[in-house]
C-alpha cells in the first residue's frame, strides 16, 4: 500500500512520525511511504527506517496540477496529516478531488488560541509569501473568491474568529477521518471544524506508550521539571517576557535548592536556555522523572501526573490554559511572580508522591486522554490500513 504523509517540515520525519512509519510497516510488508514536505530544515535520520520503502518529496511548487499528479504517480490510496494548518488543508483539498483518502492524526493540543502575531508573518516575508500561494491556490481550487478567503483564513488564524462566525464551509478541506486522543476531542473537532462523531475515532495518546511501568519510589526529591513549549520560535510570546520567566525559575531553583531537569520540544531554540542555564541536561525526548513539574499547556503536561501530583501552571499574558490542563493543577501563578511558590516548595518536597492520588488524576483524566490503549501508534496504524 503506498501512503503519502505531509509535513511542513522535513524533520517531523523523526519525530513521533517515525514510530507511526515502523507500526505501518510492522502491519503491513508491502507499505511504502511517500513522505511530502515543504521546509528542508534539517537533514533526517533515514538509517533509522532500515528496510522501509520511503520516498521524500519536496513540494516545490504550490499547485493544484503538480500535486496532484504527484499523488497520481506515486499511486497513493492514503493522505495522512497531523494538524488543520492552511498548507494541510491544502494537501487534503488536492488528495480529495484525486479520490485519496484523508486522515488526520492528532499530534498535540488543538486550542482554540492557538494564534500568531502578525508580526511573524511581517517579519518573515517568505512564509507569508508561501501562505499567500496556499490560500490563492485552495480558493481558486474551491472556486472560492481569493481575496475573501484569504480575509476569512487571517481572521481565523491571527484574530482567532469561529469559522461558523465566517460561514467557511469545512468539509472541502476536513479530511475524511481524524484520529484523535479521547472521547473530549471529538466534541471539540466537532464544535471547531464540523467533523461528525462518526468519523472520528479514539486511538489514545502517543505520549502514553509504556506509561504505566513508572516506577514512584525511583522519584528523586528536591527536583523540578520544566516542560517546555515552542511559544517563542512559533511568534506566540515575545522572547523578552520569556527570558524573564527563565530569569525567575532560575531564581526559585536557588532559593528551595531544587535540582531542575528540563523537557525541551524538539523544535525548542536552545540559544534561549543555555546563558541562563550553562550546566543543566536539555532532554527533547524522554519525559524525566521528577517530584514536580511546571509548565503552561503542554500536551506532555498531561503525561506528567503519572510520574507526579504536583503540577504548577505559570502564566503568560494573553495565553489560556484550557480546562484539560488546569484540571490537574497543584498551582498557578504568574510568570513574573514565581517567588511566591517557596511556600509550596517547603511543603511537598518533604513529602513522597501518593499513588493514590496520582491514580485518581489517571481516572479523572481518561476522558481526555485515554491511556487504556496499551500502543496508540499501532491503533493508529491499523485505522490508517484499514479506513476506506
Amino acid at each position: 500500500m503506498n501512503i503519502a504523509f505531509f509535513e511542513v517540515r522535513l524533520s517531523s520525519i523523526n519525530m513521533y512520525q517515525e514510530r507511526l512509519i515502523k507500526e505501518l510497516k510492522n502491519l503491513d510488508e508491502s507499505f511504502k511511504l511517500f513522505f511530502y514536505y515543504e521546509q528542508n530544515d534539517s537533514k533526517p535520520n533515514l538509517l533509522k527506517f532500515k528496510g522501509i520503502d520511503i520516498t521524500l518529496v519536496k513540494v516545490n511548487k504550490i499547485s493544484f496540477l503538480e500535486i496532484s499528479d504527484s499523488l497520481k504517480k506515486n499511486e497513493i490510496s492514503r493522505l495522512v496529516v497531523f494538524a488543520q494548518r492552511i498548507p494541510d488543508s491544502f494537501f487534503v483539498a488536492v488528495a480529495k478531488k484525486s479520490s485519496v483518502v484523508t486522515i488526520m492524526l492528532q499530534h498535540g493540543l488543538y486550542v482554540p488560541f492557538m494564534k500568531r502575531k502578525i508580526s511573524l508573518f511581517i517579519n518573515s516575508f517568505t512564509k507569508a509569501l508561501r501562505y499567500l500561494k496556499y490560500n490563492l491556490q485552495t480558493a481558486k481550487l474551491l472556486n472560492k473568491n481569493s481575496l475573501v478567503y484569504l480575509v476569512k483564513n487571517i481572521l481565523v488564524w491571527i484574530f482567532g474568529f469561529k469559522r461558523d462566525s465566517l460561514k467557511i464551509n469545512a468539509e472541502e478541506v476536513n479530511t475524511d477521518y481524524v484520529l484523535v486522543w479521547g472521547e473530549y476531542w471529538k466534541k471539540y473537532h466537532k464544535d471547531e471544524f464540523g467533523y461528525e462523531f462518526e468519523k472520528q475515532l479514539i486511538i489514545g495518546n502517543p505520549d502514553y506508550k509504556g506509561i504505566n511501568k513508572i516506577n514512584l519510589s525511583r522519584t528523586p526529591k528536591n527536583t523540578l521539571c520544566y516542560v517546555s513549549q515552542t511559544l517563542v520560535e512559533d511568534g506566540r510570546l515575545s522572547k523578552k517576557i520569556f527570558l524573564k520567566f527563565l530569569k525567575n525559575l532560575k531564581a526559585l531553583s536557588i532559593q528551595n535548592n531544587l535540582s531542575l531537569k528540563f523537557k525541551l520540544h524538539p523544535r525548542s531554540d536552545l540559544s534561549l536556555y543555555r546563558d541562563i542555564f550553562p550546566q543543566e541536561h536539555f532532554d527533547k525526548n524522554d519525559l524525566p522523572q521528577s517530584h514536580a513539574y511546571i509548565g503552561h499547556y503542554s500536551s506532555l503536561l498531561a503525561k506528567t501526573i503519572f510520574n507526579s501530583h504536583n503540577l504548577i501552571l505559570v502564566d503568560f499574558p494573553g495565553h489560556h490554559i484550557p480546562d484539560y490542563i488546569k484540571e490537574f493543577q497543584s498551582l498557578r501563578v504568574d510568570y513574573d511572580k514565581l517567588n511566591e511558590l517557596d511556600d509550596f516548595f517547603n511543603e511537598i518536597m518533604i513529602k513522597d508522591i501518593s499513588k493514590s492520588t496520582i491514580d485518581k488524576n489517571i481516572s479523572r483524566q481518561e476522558y481526555f486522554f485515554d491511556s487504556s490503549i496499551e500502543n496508540p501508534l499501532k491503533q493508529a496504524a491499523k485505522k490508517i490500513l484499514l479506513l476506506s
